[in-house]
Formats: C-alpha cells, sequence, structure tokens
C-alpha cells in the first residue's frame, strides 16, 4: 500500500496541510 500515515507526514520537510490552507 502507498497510503502513508499521519505519522509518516509530520517526518516529511513541509508543514502539515493545514498551515496551508492558511492563506499568508
Amino acid at each position: 500500500e502507498d497510503l502513508r500515515s499521519p505519522g509518516d507526514i509530520r517526518r516529511q520537510p513541509w508543514p502539515d496541510v493545514a498551515s496551508w490552507d492558511v492563506s499568508p
């Protein structure tokens, strides 16, 4: 399965998707 767990996403260099949701 290629699905990544939420924990894996946190390990990514980029911020959480929630951060992108808020526009600057």
